[in-house]
C-alpha cells in the first residue's frame, strides 16, 4: 500500500499564514486547526521546532484547553534543551508557570518560578518579601546565547509573578513589580501584548480598591490600541463598583458586540452584561441574555467553564426575582492578560460552581454565606463562614477586602450583642467604603446594616442606617436617566420580604416601636396590601414598563409611595386574585365553624393572618423559611416533631383561642405547602381527630358550605399496571385500586373503567368533562423547572405519555365534584415570584373542580389500595374533604407512622 504523500513546503507556509491571519481575526478555533495540520507534517518529516509547539500552546489557552497548552509548552522546551537554547528552555518553563496559575495549581506555579534562572542562582522562592531579590535577580538575568532576547525574558518572568502575586491576592505586589520592569514590558510591545497588560494592571487596582487609580488609567488609555471590548469589560466593572451605574450602562452596547470567535472575552462580556442589567431590576432579561448566551457557546471548544459562570449568573438572576436579600455580588476576576493566562477567568468561574478554588470565588462565596447564615438566623454558621473568610483572605494586599472582611465580623457581632457600640463599629465598615470610593457596597453596607436592625428589633438603629442606605442609593440614582432611576431604586427598596416586614412593623408597633393591637380594619388593609403585592408577578408588579411612569427625580421615598399606590390602584385590583373580603362586613358573612389559617413566610419569621367569623387578627410566629423546611424532614415519623410544628405554625394556639372551629382551612405559603397538616399533634389527638382540614391557594376559592345535593355520581376511574418502556416501574395494584374504588362508590355512580392499554391520554380527557368523580392511579411526574409540563403518565400513540398540567388545567371540570390523584407526589408545587403555586391540584381547580385529593408524597401500591377503597366508601353518604379526614382519623386510631395516610390532602371546598 503506497504512503499517503505528504504537504508540499508552499501549503505548509499557506496554513502558517491561515493560522496567523485566524488569530488575528479572534477564530481561535480555525486557527488552531490549519496550525496543528501544519505542526503535524512538520513532525511526520522529523522537523522540530519550538515556537510552532509554543504557538499551539497560546491558542490551546485561548480555547480553555489548559492541560494540552501544558503539554504543547513541554514539547517546546524539549526542543529547546536539546538544541542547547538556554533562552528557550527559560521561557518555556516562565509559560508553563503562567498556565499553572491560571489553572489554579499556584504550588506548582511557585515551584516553577523558583527554579528559573538565566546565567546565574535561580530566582528563588516567589515570595512578595522578597520582591526586591527577585526584581534583582530578574535585572541580572543574562543569556549568552540569545543576548537579545534578555529584555523580553525579564518582561515575561516579571508578569508571570505578578500574576501569582494577583491570584494570591497580593495585588499591590504584583503592581509595583509590573511598575518596576514597565519599560521592558512596553519595548516587547507584540510578543508580550503590552495592551491587554495595562488592562491586567486596571483589574488588579481595581481589586486592591485603588479605584480612583483605576479610573484615571481607563481615562489615559482609552484609544491607545487597547481592545474595545476588553476595555468596555474593565469599565463597567470598575463603574459597577463604584456606584457610577450611567457609566457601566454606557458600556453596554459595546459588550453586546462581543464576538462569538472569542469565547472567553465573549462570556466576560455577557457577564458585566447580567450584572448591569440585575442592578436595574430588568432580571427577565438577564436571565434571557445568559441562557442566550449559553445556547450560543454550547459548541464551543473548552467552552465548559464559561457556560458554568454564565449559568452561576442566570441563577443569581433568577434569585433576584424571588428574595430581597440576595447576593452582595458574583465573584469576577481580570480577564486574563496574555496567554496562556487568559484562561483565568474560565477558571475563576468554574470554580463558583465547583466549591470555589480561586481567591476571588472563595472569598465571596464565604463572605455571601455569612449573609444568607443570618438571614435564616443561624448565628453559629455565620460566625463559621467569617472564619473561614478570615482564613482565606490573610495576607490579602486590599483594602476592599479587608472592608468587606472588617464587615462580616461588624454585623455578626452586631446581631450577637446589639448595642451603641457594635453599631458603630457597623457603620464605620460604611464610612470605610466611603473612604475607597465603592459607593455601591456604602449602600449595600447600610441597607444589611438596616436589615439585621429592623431583624432585632431596633427602631432607632433602623432608621438611622435606611436613611444613610438611602442618601447613598439617591446619589447614584440621581446620575441616571428617569426610566433607569426608577428600575434601579426598584430594586434596591422594592423586594417583597423587605416590603411585608416593613408593613408588618408599622402594624404591631407604634411610633416609638412599643407593641400595640391594631384595629380590624388596620389588620384588613394590610391583608389586602400583602395579598396584592405577593399575588402579582414581579415581573407585572416592577417591570420596567410601570417603572418608568415614575418621575424622573424620583427618590427612595417616593418610590415607596409609588409602590402603594400601585397596590391599590384600580389596575392592580383588576389583576387581583384572592380578595373575598372587601370589608370588616365581610366577616361576619364568613362560614360558621370555619378558620382560615393565612400564612406568608418570610426569611426570619412566618406571618400569619387568622379569618373566622367576625374575626381577624395577624401573628408573627418565630418560626423561618429556612427553619420551617429543616424541621418538617422526618416530622411525620417523630409525634414529638408534629406537635412542635403545629405550635410553630400557630394551630394549637388558634384553637384554644377560638373554640367550636369544625373546618380548617389553610392558604399556605412557600414550605408551609408541604406540613402534613392531618398528622400535627394538638394534644393528644391528631388534628385530623379534631376538625376537617383542607387546602386553597388563594381565599376567593373559600366558599360557604352548601347543602349536598345527591345527583347521581358519575366516575372515571383509571388505572395503569405496565410502563414497560418508558422508564417507571410497573404499579401491580393499580388496575386492582381502580376497580376497588369503582365497587366502593357504587354501581349507582355509573362507573366508567379506563384500565391498562384503555387508559389513553386522550380517552380519559376526553371522559373528564362529564364525571362528578375522577380516580387516577398511576405514575405521576413533576418537572420544577417546567412546571407546566408536569402531569399523570397515561398511554398515548408512542407509547407512554403525559397528561399534563397544561392541558388540565384547558378542560371543562365544571360539573366535577372530586378529582382524586392517587399518583407520587401529585401535590408537589412550583413557587411562582409572588406566593402563587403552581401543581396538578390547582390547575383542576382552575378548571372547575369542586375539590382534588392529592399526596404530598409517594405512596406504596398495597396501602393506596387499602386508602382508597376506605375513602371510597365513606364518599358514599360524607363529602369529600369530611370523608377524608375521618378515614385519616380512623387510621391514625390504629398506631404506627402517619407516613402511609398523612401525605392525602383536600385542596379546595367541600
Amino acid at each position: 500500500m503506497l504512503a499517503e504523500p505528504g504537504l508540499s513546503d508552499a501549503r505548509i507556509d499557506a496554513l502558517f499564514a491561515e493560522a496567523r491571519a485566524a488569530e488575528i481575526a479572534g477564530r481561535f478555533e480555525a486557527a488552531l486547526a490549519s496550525l496543528a495540520i501544519a505542526v503535524a507534517e512538520l513532525h511526520q518529516r522529523g522537523k522540530l521546532y519550538q515556537y510552532p509547539f509554543e504557538w499551539l500552546a497560546r491558542l490551546q489557552c485561548e480555547l480553555g484547553d489548559l492541560a494540552q497548552a501544558e503539554r504543547s509548552l513541554l514539547a517546546a522546551r524539549e526542543i529547546a534543551a536539546e538544541a542547547g537554547h538556554r533562552a528557550g528552555v527559560f521561557r518555556m518553563d516562565v509559560q508553563r508557570a503562567r498556565v499553572a496559575c491560571a489553572s489554579q495549581q499556584l504550588e506548582h506555579a511557585a515551584a516553577l518560578i523558583s527554579e528559573l534562572r538565566g546565567g546565574g542562582e535561580a530566582i528563588g522562592p516567589p515570595d512578595p518579601q522578597r520582591a526586591a531579590a527577585i526584581a534583582a535577580s530578574i535585572d541580572a538575568l543574562v543569556f549568552v546565547d540569545r543576548g537579545r532576547d534578555a529584555s523580553v525574558l525579564r518582561a515575561e518572568a516579571a508578569l508571570a509573578i505578578a500574576e501569582l502575586w494577583a491570584e494570591q491576592g497580593k495585588y499591590r505586589s504584583a503592581l509595583w513589580l509590573v511598575e518596576r520592569f514597565e519599560r521592558p514590558i512596553a519595548a516587547a510591545g507584540a510578543v508580550i501584548r503590552s495592551e491587554q497588560v495595562e488592562l491586567l494592571r486596571i483589574e488588579w487596582l481595581i481589586a486592591a480598591g485603588e479605584l480612583a487609580d483605576a479610573e484615571r488609567r481607563l481615562e489615559h488609555r482609552a484609544g491607545e490600541g487597547i481592545d474595545a471590548i476588553g476595555l468596555a469589560v474593565v469599565r463597567a466593572r470598575a463603574a459597577l463598583l463604584g456606584g457610577r451605574l450611567a457609566q457601566a450602562i454606557a458600556q453596554l452596547d459595546t459588550l453586546a458586540r462581543a464576538p462569538v470567535t472569542a469565547p472567553r472575552l465573549y462570556a466576560c462580556a455577557c457577564a458585566v452584561r447580567i450584572a448591569i442589567l440585575i442592578e436595574l431590576n430588568l432580571c427577565v432579561a438577564a436571565v434571557e441574555t445568559s441562557a442566550a448566551a449559553i445556547a450560543t457557546l454550547g459548541a464551543a471548544r473548552g467552552a465548559h467553564p464559561l457556560i458554568a459562570m454564565l449559568d452561576t449568573a442566570r441563577r443569581v438572576a433568577e434569585a433576584r426575582r424571588r428574595s430581597a436579600l440576595a447576593l452582595w455580588e458574583l465573584p469576577v476576576v481580570a480577564l486574563g492578560s496574555v496567554p496562556p493566562a487568559g484562561a483565568g477567568a474560565q477558571v475563576a468561574f468554574d470554580a463558583v460552581a465547583a466549591g470555589a478554588s480561586c481567591l476571588a470565588a472563595s472569598w465571596t462565596t464565604a463572605a455571601n454565606a455569612v449573609l444568607f447564615a443570618l438571614e435564616r438566623g443561624d448565628l453559629t454558621a455565620a460566625i463559621a463562614a467569617h472564619d473561614a473568610l478570615a482564613r482565606i483572605t490573610h495576607g490579602v494586599e486590599s483594602s476592599y477586602i479587608a472592608a468587606r472582611v472588617q464587615f462580616s465580623a461588624a454585623v455578626i457581632d452586631y446581631h450577637r450583642a446589639p448595642s451603641e457600640a457594635t453599631l458603630s463599629a457597623l457603620l464605620e465598615v460604611g464610612a470605610r467604603m466611603h473612604e475607597i470610593g465603592a459607593r455601591q457596597d456604602e449602600a449595600q453596607a447600610f441597607r444589611f446594616a438596616a436589615w439585621s436592625a429592623a431583624r432585632l428589633g431596633r427602631a432607632a438603629d433602623h432608621a438611622a442606617c435606611a436613611r444613610h442606605a438611602s442618601e447613598v442609593i439617591d446619589e447614584i440614582a440621581g446620575e441616571l436617566d428617569a426610566g433607569s432611576r426608577a428600575l434601579y431604586l426598584l430594586n434596591k427598596w422594592s423586594g417583597r420580604d423587605e416590603v411585608v416586614s416593613g408593613r408588618m412593623r408599622q402594624l404591631l408597633a407604634d411610633r416609638r416601636g412599643r407593641p400595640r393591637k391594631p384595629r380590624t380594619r388596620e389588620v384588613l388593609r394590610a391583608f389586602h396590601e400583602i395579598e396584592r403585592l405577593t399575588h402579582w408577578p414581579i415581573d407585572d408588579a416592577f417591570g420596567d414598563t410601570a417603572a418608568t411612569r415614575l418621575a424622573g427625580d424620583a427618590t427612595a421615598d417616593v418610590v415607596v409611595e409609588w409602590l402603594t399606590e400601585q397596590l391599590s390602584s384600580r389596575a392592580a385590583r383588576a389583576t387581583q386574585r384572592g380578595f373575598a373580603l372587601r370589608s370588616t362586613l365581610g366577616l361576619w358573612w364568613f362560614p360558621d365553624a370555619t378558620l382560615v389559617l393565612h400564612y406568608h413566610v418570610l426569611p426570619d419569621r412566618t406571618l400569619l393572618f387568622r379569618i373566622a367569623r367576625r374575626h381577624l387578627d395577624v401573628k408573627l410566629l418565630p418560626v423561618g423559611r429556612i427553619q420551617l423546611q429543616g424541621d418538617l424532614r422526618g416530622a411525620v415519623d417523630d409525634r414529638d416533631r408534629l406537635r412542635e410544628l403545629a405550635d410553630q405554625l400557630g394551630i394549637a394556639e388558634a384553637l384554644r383561642q377560638l373554640p367550636g372551629i369544625r373546618r380548617l382551612v389553610i392558604i399556605p405559603h412557600g414550605a408551609v405547602a408541604g406540613v402534613p397538616f392531618a398528622a400535627l399533634r394538638v394534644g393528644e389527638l391528631a388534628l385530623c381527630e379534631r376538625v376537617v382540614v383542607s387546602q386553597i391557594d388563594r381565599l376567593s376559592r373559600l366558599r360557604r358550605p352548601r347543602r349536598r345535593h345527591r345527583a347521581p355520581a358519575r366516575l372515571v376511574s383509571v388505572g395503569l399496571t405496565s410502563y414497560a418502556g418508558s422508564g417507571h416501574p410497573d404499579l401491580p395494584q393499580t388496575e386492582a385500586e381502580a376497580r376497588a374504588v369503582a365497587t366502593a362508590l357504587g354501581a349507582e355512580a355509573s362507573p366508567q373503567l379506563y384500565l391498562g392499554d384503555q387508559a389513553t391520554c386522550a380517552r380519559v380527557s376526553s371522559a373528564m368533562p362529564t364525571a362528578t368523580h375522577l380516580h387516577i392511579a398511576s405514575h405521576g411526574l413533576f418537572d420544577l423547572e417546567r412546571p407546566a409540563r408536569s402531569g399523570v403518565v397515561l398511554r398515548d400513540a408512542a407509547g407512554h405519555g403525559a397528561l399534563t398540567l397544561h392541558q388540565l388545567r384547558r378542560l371543562d371540570l365544571r360539573g366535577m365534584e372530586l378529582a382524586t390523584l392517587a399518583t407520587c407526589r401529585s401535590a408537589q408545587s412550583a413557587q411562582l415570584p409572588g406566593r402563587e403555586r403552581i401543581c396538578l391540584p390547582s390547575a383542576l381547580l382552575d378548571a372547575g373542580a369542586r375539590g382534588v385529593i392529592a399526596s404530598l408524597w409517594p405512596v406504596e401500591d398495597e396501602p393506596s389500595l387499602e386508602l382508597m377503597t376506605a375513602l371510597y366508601r365513606r364518599l358514599r353518604t360524607e363529602p369529600p374533604a369530611t370523608a377524608l379526614a375521618r378515614m385519616q382519623a380512623e387510621r391514625c386510631g390504629l398506631g404506627g407512622s402517619a407516613r402511609s395516610w398523612a401525605g392525602l390532602v383536600f385542596y379546595g371546598n367541600e
